[in-house]
């Protein structure tokens, strides 16, 4: 957890929403893009 600057994991929910956004009305302007679930771990 220390290397993660959210200092957490992330829920299932969060990682379902996320999934499911591309596919929402909410999505229209998005022409594609690498999502990351890390909490931020990756920028690190």
């Amino acid at each position: 957890m220390e290397r993660i600057p959210m200092a957490r994991l992330g829920r299932p929910e969060e990682v379902a929403e996320l999934a499911a956004w591309p596919a929402s009305e909410k999505c229209g302007f998005s022409t594609g893009a690498v999502h990351d679930i890390s909490g931020g771990r990756a920028a690190r």
